[in-house]
């Protein structure tokens, strides 16, 4: 069942990304990026972490959790930026229907994130295939998001 998730994830964003411009497309972050692990202080999260993917379009990042077998799921969007070492979560958007930072523009908060302000993280690792990303967050626990390339 996990592979049919998989499977089913990445027609999603197959598709996506068959429908864009290659002009459009960012060469290195592009693509969907699932999470591989999560940990709060060195202690690994277990739960909706491995359901989810980051999928990464210009500056917009969708990110989209399976709840269950029932391919039951949810989609949140935000922006990203990524200079230097430092790569920067925005979940802070809004829309007509939508206050700021809610519905649809809402942070992950299954991974801890957070929608008052931009999550500024360190680049701990990166390459074409695996991202690793370090955050200190509002209440001081240190968060590691090991994310590995799917297409």
């Amino acid at each position: 069942m996990k592979k049919l998730i998989y499977i089913f994830i990445t027609l999603i964003a197959t598709t996506i990304v068959a429908a864009c411009d290659d002009s459009d497309l960012l060469s290195d972050m592009s693509g969907v990026w699932r999470v591989d692990s999560y940990e709060i202080d060195g202690v690994s999260q277990v739960g909706l972490c491995e359901r989810t993917t980051f999928s990464f379009q210009k500056n917009v990042v969708s990110v989209v959790v399976i709840y269950d077998e029932y391919q039951t799921y949810n989609t949140v969007y935000g922006t990203w930026s990524c200079k230097d070492a430092t790569f920067t979560f925005d979940f802070s958007h809004h829309d007509n229907n939508s206050n700021q930072g809610t519905g649809p523009y809402s942070a992950p908060a299954w991974l801890g994130m957070i929608s008052d302000e931009p999550m500024e993280m360190t680049v701990v690792e990166h390459s074409s295939k695996g991202l690793s990303l370090e955050w200190l967050s509002p209440n001081g626990a240190t968060q590691l998001y090991k994310l590995h390339k799917n297409i």
